[in-house]
């Protein structure tokens, strides 16, 4: 009768140095999803900026300061709360915000600030639904791009990459667009597609 060898752990498992290269792979993908991220809340930080100065124009040149003063008033309020982390009051004043607007497009740029500041509080699920609320009002590059990190977040790459050629198509048919903007995104959809493959 002959009695079975027990296998080592070399025959078992692969080398210390495959898992370690598997563990760095994986670490950098992670610190790239992070990096991406940065990079949208940044977008994203920019776009509540420019809404600021946009509105903050539109006092001036409009001779309705009152109605539009309170509306940035409000946006500060909104940007305070997010500061001292008070989640719930600063996405409770774009609720309002919504509420009170007419104009589809500035609805969906306020549930686009309600997606970002879920985003920065790690709620990715509702900032996917702010996110959606925002594309049903006003399909914008900018909600698309975000609508994609957020999936990619919940590894549905290929839903993210759809998302991202949406942006991407949106985006070329602006004259103005940096091709920047463009760059990024193509960069975004080939990095996908490699680590689909």
């Amino acid at each position: 009768m002959s009695e079975k060898k027990p296998k080592g752990p070399a025959e078992n498992t692969p080398t210390t140095e495959h898992k370690s290269a598997n563990q760095e792979a994986l670490e950098q993908r992670r610190k790239k999803s992070f990096i991406r991220l940065m990079i949208v809340a940044g977008a994203l930080i920019l776009v509540s900026i420019a809404t600021y100065f946009i509105f903050t124009q539109a006092n001036i040149f409009n001779g309705a300061e009152e109605l539009e003063k309170t509306t940035v008033d409000k946006m500060d309020d909104a940007f305070a709360y997010e500061a001292e982390g008070d989640i719930e009051n600063s996405l409770s004043v774009y609720r309002k915000l919504i509420d009170q607007e007419d104009e589809n497009a500035e609805k969906a740029v306020y549930y686009l600030e309600k997606a970002r500041i879920a985003q920065r509080a790690e709620d990715i699920e509702l900032a996917r639904m702010f996110t959606e609320q925002s594309l049903k009002l006003d399909e914008t590059s900018i909600a698309l791009q975000l609508m994609a990190v957020l999936l990619e977040s919940d590894q549905r790459q290929e839903e993210a990459i759809e998302y991202y050629k949406r942006a991407l198509e949106l985006l070329r048919q602006h004259d103005e667009v940096e091709r920047e903007s463009i760059d990024f995104i193509e960069e975004q959809i080939n990095r996908l597609n490699e680590e689909a493959a």
